[in-house]
């Protein structure tokens, strides 16, 4: 075998092993893989604010099966427990779209807003945001609190499904 096929066989080799681990799906569809159905913020806290019930939980997962169960989009876990945060929809009337920047960037999360937590806002593409807001022409960027112990879950709309037993617990 020539030195170029070589090089040529190891760089699809390459390609190929990347392309397994990249979604197969459109940015806003849901696929099997549990991050596909709802976006994980580490280390960011909604405290005492949207509380809506509480539950144990054993993981994150667990966390955003019991969220969905439950009928929330977005949920906070954190030290063992679960807190359901009920913020508003499009069936309140709500009626822009929350975006993530990172992982798929914009990648539309839901029908809902996070109030209170706008960092600035701005006609422009919000390059320098983690998660924004887009709602009548404007991104309202946001920034929540840190807290290095709680995990901010954000369920994805287009995920929700009332199969609960692809989500895994673990």
């Amino acid at each position: 075998m020539t030195p170029n096929r070589l090089t040529t066989l190891l760089a699809l080799a390459i390609l190929l092993l990347l392309a397994a681990f990249v979604p197969s799906c459109a940015a806003n569809a849901c696929g099997p893989n549990r991050f596909d159905k709802f976006a994980p913020f580490f280390g960011r806290d909604l405290p005492f604010r949207f509380d809506a019930g509480q539950s144990p939980a054993s993981s994150m997962f667990d966390c955003q099966r019991k969220s969905l169960q439950a009928g929330y989009k977005v949920a906070v876990f954190k030290d063992g427990m679960c807190y359901f945060k009920k913020v508003p929809t499009r069936q309140d009337g709500f009626q822009g779209n929350l975006h993530n920047r990172l992982g798929v960037p914009g990648r539309s999360i839901g029908d809902y807003d996070i109030p209170g937590y706008d960092e600035y806002s701005t006609r422009d593409y919000p390059y320098s945001c983690e998660l924004f807001v887009s709602n009548g022409g404007l991104y309202h960027c946001k920034k929540f609190p840190e807290d290095p112990r709680a995990v901010l879950i954000l369920n994805l709309t287009a995920c929700w499904d009332t199969d609960y037993s692809s989500i895994s617990s673990s």
